[in-house]
């Protein structure tokens, strides 16, 4: 169980990135006592903050920053910290326990890997309480419904729903990965948020040191 929800806590985290920002980073250390560092950047884009603050969304208030904080904590995460750094952008920081046999993040012989997939994912979204699925079916994103479509037909649908200005904003936007080794050797990944949004197979990213 204690596996479970710290591989639901680690996801609700990135989707939380996708869904609301244009800039999502998350930066991943692996640490010489096995435990692994974990820092997420947040940036929302004017054209989403506006759409939050149209449907009356809370983006990085006091409250909501308690809640991801608190949620960290309840899900093996510790020394967590969520901090807002702007009006429009925040900051949490943790740090996790041994993880070399979670499903997301792995550190196994010198190696720091992150996987992602669709079925971790899908599997995730339909164990939320009933209003989050709500929330997260604004998006319609092929990711979370288990349905497929191509990068093209989910931006058409993007356009649709919310106008030209959000699915412009969405095809340009990347989450950054960052990996570090103990010793302070990074390797960094762009995964395009309508990549992430339209995953169809696991995506896998790694750093030997």
């Amino acid at each position: 169980m204690k596996k479970l929800k710290y591989l639901y806590s680690l996801i609700y985290l990135l989707i939380l990135f996708a869904v609301t920002s244009c800039a999502p980073s998350i930066t991943i250390k692996s640490r010489a006592d096995n435990r692994v560092d974990m820092e997420f950047d947040i940036k929302a884009g004017q054209v989403l903050k506006e759409l939050l603050d149209m449907y009356g969304i809370p983006f990085n208030d006091k409250e909501t920053l308690e809640r991801i904080k608190n949620g960290m904590k309840d899900n093996t995460f510790y020394n967590v910290k969520a901090t807002a750094t702007g009006e429009d952008s925040f900051l949490v920081t943790g740090t996790v326990l041994p993880v070399s046999t979670q499903d997301v993040v792995q550190r196994k012989d010198s190696q720091l890997t992150l996987k992602l997939s669709p079925e971790t994912i899908l599997s995730f979204v339909q164990s939320l309480p009933e209003e989050f699925q709500m929330y997260l079916s604004m998006l319609a994103a092929p990711v979370f419904t288990g349905e497929r479509a191509t990068q093209e037909e989910y931006l058409e649908l993007i356009q649709a729903l919310y106008g030209q200005p959000l699915a412009d904003e969405l095809e340009k936007s990347s989450l950054k990965i960052v990996l570090e080794s103990p010793a302070g050797k990074k390797e960094t990944f762009s995964l395009p948020l309508v990549d992430f949004f339209t995953m169809t197979e696991e995506k896998t990213f790694s750093i030997r040191y």
